[in-house]
Parts: C-alpha cells; sequence; structure tokens
C-alpha cells in the first residue's frame, strides 16, 4: 500500500488539524512502524487494521492513533488508484502494480516537506510503542536505520535499490521496479491523481 516518504507527507498535512494534542514523535514513529512487516518478522493482520475512523483515534496514546492512522492512509489510497484506475495504466510484470506506483508517489511527493532532517530524527531511538510487539529491539533499530537513509534524499533509483534489497529483494528485483517506474514516471494521469491525494487529502478522510 502506501510507500514511507508517502505516510509520512501525508500525516503532516493534517497532522496539526487532527493530532495537535498527540506527541508527534511517537505519531510519526507509530504510523511508520506497521510496514516493518516487511522484514518479515510479523503477520500483516497484526499491525494493520480495517475500517479505520479518524474520530476512533482522537482518544487513543500517540503511538496507537500513528500505527492505526497507517492503515487508514492505506486504505484512501488503495481507493484512489482503484478509482482511477491506475493500476491498469502499469506495464505488466510480475511485481504487483501497487508495489512500483506507490514507490513512485513516494518520488513525487517528496518535495511537499522542507525539512525531514526533522523525520529522520524521530528515529534515533526506539519509542515503548515499539516494543509490545514481540519484535526485537535490534530488528526494529534496522527498521528505523532503513527509514532513515531513505528518508534522507528524494526517491531515485539508487535509495529505492537500498530500500527494496533491504527488504529482502534482490539487486535484479530493484532494477527491475526501477525501469518500471521510469516507464510510468511521465505519465500525466498518474501525475494527477497523486496530486488529487495530496491536494485532497483532508476530504478523504
Amino acid at each position: 500500500m502506501a510507500a514511507p516518504v508517502t505516510h509520512i507527507v501525508l500525516t503532516e498535512k493534517i497532522f496539526n488539524k487532527y493530532f495537535k494534542n498527540k506527541n508527534k514523535k511517537d505519531f510519526f514513529v507509530g504510523t511508520s512502524f506497521p510496514d516493518v512487516r516487511y522484514l518479515r518478522v510479523i503477520e500483516r493482520e497484526k499491525t494493520h487494521f480495517l475500517n479505520i475512523k479518524i474520530n476512533e483515534l482522537i482518544n487513543q496514546d500517540s503511538f496507537t492513533a500513528g500505527l492505526k492512522f497507517h492503515s487508514l492512509i492505506d486504505e484512501i489510497c488503495v481507493k484512489l488508484m482503484e478509482s482511477e484506475e491506475i493500476y491498469s495504466l502499469c506495464p505488466g510484470s510480475k511485481y504487483p502494480s501497487h508495489f512500483f506506483i506507490y514507490l513512485l508517489m513516494d518520488e513525487l511527493l517528496y518535495d511537499k516537506i522542507n525539512r525531514w532532517d526533522n523525520f529522520i530524527d524521530f528515529f534515533n531511538k526506539v519509542v515503548s510503542g515499539e516494543k509490545s510487539f514481540g519484535i526485537s529491539i535490534e530488528i526494529i533499530e534496522r527498521w528505523h536505520r532503513i527509514l532513515q537513509n531513505y528518508f534522507s534524499q528524494k526517491p531515485n533509483d539508487n535509495s529505492r535499490e537500498k530500500l527494496i534489497t533491504s527488504i529482502d529483494f534482490s539487486e535484479d528485483d530493484a532494477n527491475n521496479i526501477n525501469n518500471l517506474i521510469s516507464e510510468i514516471k511521465s505519465n500525466r494521469k498518474i501525475n494527477n491523481v497523486v496530486k488529487k491525494l495530496y491536494l485532497n487529502f483532508d476530504s478523504f478522510i
């Protein structure tokens, strides 16, 4: 579903409107935590939830609210991509269309945030909420480092390769996925739908 940069960008866009009473660090770490599953250390069902409503998150602790907001972003992105028939614009491959569509979205949305160093600093330490899932501290720290490295520059072929190979895909997979992204990067409809997602995100919540 949505990739790491997109989660940060969309959350930052609405954070002060809905969650200004939350601890920002814990919330953003929470909303980035669910995809630790890509390290094959936890089942998706334990970190992702169905039918999340934003009003349900207001009274939850900062980490848990962020954790569940992740699922709401995923749901919004999937519904929009399906309604706009974006997956049909992707070239055929052995990889799911959503995988490279969402990595492209990261590149298109990265510049919506000016100070990525602030968010990178959020991942310097493991927060308490992350410790309740039975995953070792070493693995969580590894996930934090992956995110920090990925957030440190606008996504490009090299940074995507590092991300993709860090979650146990091969270099060939990374090259193939980068080539697929290159094929769709200039597609006007895809670019317009990503702009629509960002500009109208409030209305999708």
